[in-house]
């Protein structure tokens, strides 16, 4: 699911993502600041798969499939 200044991505595609931003545009983040969002976001991603089903199936009832 895309729109003009939302974007909504697996997180394996994270890492793609931010290069991808970061050859498209001027340097934002830092390296330390990588890692402090990185350090946030790791304890977020440690769930289960019927949470990850469960989140999935909110943001497509929401927002619709894309």
């Amino acid at each position: 699911m895309t729109s003009s200044n939302v974007h909504v991505i697996k997180r394996e595609e994270l890492k793609r993502f931010i290069q991808a931003q970061q050859k498209s545009a001027s340097p934002i983040f830092s390296q330390v600041d990588i890692q402090a969002i990185y350090n946030q976001l790791l304890p977020q991603m440690q769930i289960s798969k019927a949470m990850k089903k469960k989140h999935i199936r909110t943001i497509q009832q929401r927002y619709g499939k894309s």
